[in-house]
């Protein structure tokens, strides 16, 4: 099977490994899986006495669960592993073992590490410059920033030009800054982004926190 498949005892050890699992681990030879306790061999050292009371915690049921965790084996690999597992029960009712199925998602993880590296560089930059930068959503909202969204709506430069604060922006239409957009220019400039288009120049009067009008020429990229 290409999923990752260990069957584990009520023990926490491996009784059995299929390829997949043990080229996960990182060991060459099944036998020297068989017996490990799961948790050495695919539990990062500084979670496992958490995974292990949540074993203990389980028992005698070993209901079905499922989590995401990310650990390095072995050969010194660092995987992420998405498992799902379920008891194994005898005739009686009994939970005789667990039969735990992973699903290797480093790559997808390792892509999803960089996209936020990339992102949190972005945020950085764009804080740093003295031009103006509002980043919108594809309808033209600026987007909203919080403890759980970091990343950059309108930076700093914006925010001492006009006067507004995040919590004012965030979620809010650009449109909305503008005094006036009678030929649709701005609007028409958003809409080449949002197709992935870069915008030709716009200069557009917004509307500052104060009441007054700022003049500004921008243009819209993707």
């Amino acid at each position: 099977a290409p999923r990752l498949l260990v069957n584990i005892g009520t023990d926490g050890r491996v009784r059995n490994i299929n390829v997949a699992a043990l080229e996960v681990s990182g060991l060459e030879d099944e036998e020297l899986a068989r017996g490990e306790h799961f948790w050495s061999l695919f539990i990062e050292p500084s979670e496992r006495d958490g995974m292990i009371a949540r074993f203990h915690a389980l028992a005698p049921d070993y209901p079905p669960g499922e989590y995401e965790n990310t650990f390095t084996n072995a050969r010194g690999e660092q995987r992420t592993i998405y498992w799902r597992a379920a008891p194994v029960k005898d005739a009686a009712g009994r939970v005789v073992s667990i039969v735990s199925g992973g699903l290797d998602i480093s790559d997808r993880r390792k892509r999803e590490l960089e996209l936020e590296r990339e992102r949190d560089a972005t945020t950085t930059a764009l804080e740093s410059i003295p031009s103006i930068a509002v980043v919108l959503d594809r309808t033209g909202t600026i987007r909203d920033r919080d403890i759980d969204n970091p990343r950059v709506g309108a930076n700093r430069a914006f925010r001492q030009a006009c006067g507004w604060r995040d919590h004012e922006l965030g979620g809010r239409a650009f449109a909305d800054l503008s005094v006036e957009d009678d030929d649709g220019r701005a609007a028409a400039a958003i809409a080449i982004a949002a197709d992935g288009g870069a915008s030709e120049e716009v200069e557009s009067e917004l509307r500052a926190a104060d009441g007054s009008v700022r003049a500004f020429l921008w243009s819209a990229v993707p």
